[in-house]
């Protein structure tokens, strides 16, 4: 039996069976230890039998193995004469070294995550700070890796915003003749504006803003350069339309008419409509329809105005100027002849105040002797020329002064009103 066959039986337990190998040892064990003739079935044969097997095997084994022993020490003495107690010895210390290693390598791992995580908490932090500025983008928080992606998306973001033209808000329909401002907010290119005709309008410079009058009608648009960085190109946006205005008129007559005592003017307008108003500088219109009067009162310049707004905004506007050249002044005569028989002329009363129903009171003074010689507050009690101080008819060819005053004037109306009369 070699040794690897010794190491089978201890290892595993068993040993294969052998009939020749069992003769032989049975043999010698009959030499060495001689045996009486006792049944081989005996219980206490047995137990003998194996308690002597068991004894050889390992004294087999155990010179097997110191044999073993020596053939390595020999064979490592020959290499490095190295002792089994000082090679256990570096066995120790390179676990040992492993160990440290393992341990210096996971300290190393677990200062890095730290880093890391310490790096995070910086980068939130600062993004806490960002989120209250309204100045800066507004972005999740998120780890390094990721926050520089999308850093890096956001610039890009910027840089496609910053190529593409911006261009002024404006209104889808203008007015022929309305004064617009536009401002071309881009830094570097300049916005033209083209007719339907493509002849070009307006240029805005860059960064700049410009005022100017629509003064034809129809379809406008925007050209401005292609931002692609590699050739100039133009790019035409439809900007806006401008429509016609309506067209109106109107007419007036330059004779006064009086109605209920009032000055007025006639305006007959063409076209009228709801969308239609008449407006005035001086004096009051009495109405707004097609054919109204303007209130003429004063002496002076007149400007009335027709206009109209239609469903786009858009005003047209008619303006003439009237010129008044007598003053209102109730419609009073200069001179009376108190002796006439005709009683339109025999006596002296603003005429104007027999039209209105209006409140009044009036004194007639003597300029030479400043004493009043007659007052009413009635339209039907006028003057006759009788002083009602002396009660005499007044001397013929001489001058007096009147007032009227007004309880309750018309708006925009002064309240007194005063002329001199003569006795004819």
């Amino acid at each position: 039996m070699n040794s690897e066959e010794l190491k089978h039986i201890l290892k595993t337990g068993e040993e294969q069976f052998n009939a020749a190998a069992w003769e032989k040892m049975s043999q010698k064990l009959d030499v060495i230890m001689p045996v009486k003739k006792v049944s081989i079935f005996s219980p206490k044969n047995l137990i003998f039998s194996g308690a002597a097997v068991v004894a050889l095997v390992a004294g087999i084994y155990v010179s097997t193995n110191n044999t073993e022993s020596k053939k390595e020490q020999i064979s490592s003495a020959k290499v490095g004469k190295i002792s089994p107690i000082k090679k256990e010895n570096e066995n120790q210390l390179i676990s040992k070294k492993s160990r440290d290693n393992s341990i210096s390598s996971q300290n190393i791992s677990e200062e890095k995550v730290k880093l890391n995580q310490s790096e995070d908490l910086k980068n939130q932090e600062q993004f806490s700070t960002d989120l209250k500025n309204p100045l800066l983008p507004v972005l999740p928080i998120y780890t390094n890796d990721t926050r520089d992606k999308i850093q890096l998306e956001t610039k890009q973001t910027d840089r496609d915003n910053q190529e593409k033209f911006v261009l002024p808000i404006v209104r889808k329909f203008y007015c022929k003749n309305e004064e617009i401002t536009l401002k071309n907010d881009n830094s570097s290119s300049s916005l033209d504006i083209f007719d339907d005709t493509d002849n070009m309008e307006v240029s805005i410079l860059p960064n700049q803003s410009k005022t100017f009058k629509l003064k034809k009608a129809g379809k406008y648009t925007f050209r401005h350069p292609k931002l692609d960085g590699s050739k100039v190109d133009y790019i035409f946006v439809d900007a806006f339309e401008i429509i016609n205005s309506k067209t109106i008129d109107f007419a007036f007559e330059n004779e006064i008419i009086y109605e209920k005592g009032l000055p007025y003017i006639n305006l007959n307008a063409k076209d009228f409509t709801s969308n239609s108003t008449w407006k005035t500088t001086k004096g009051l219109i009495s109405e707004q329809s097609e054919n109204t009067k303007l209130r003429v009162l004063n002496k002076g310049k007149y400007e009335v105005s027709l206009n109209f707004v239609d469903e786009n905004l858009c005003k047209s506007t008619k303006t003439e100027t009237i010129s008044i050249d007598e003053e209102y002044n109730l419609m009073a005569p200069t001179a009376f002849i108190p002796t006439d028989n005709d009683a339109r002329k025999n006596r002296f009363i603003p005429f104007a105040l027999t039209k209105r129903n209006v409140q009044f009171e009036m004194i007639i003074l003597d300029p030479q002797t400043n004493r009043i010689v007659f007052k009413s507050n009635s339209a039907e009690n006028a003057w006759d020329g009788i002083d009602m101080n002396s009660g005499e008819l007044v001397g013929v060819n001489k001058s007096f002064i009147w007032k009227v005053v007004l309880k309750n004037p018309e708006p925009k109306e002064k309240s007194e009103y005063t002329g001199t009369i003569v006795r004819l």
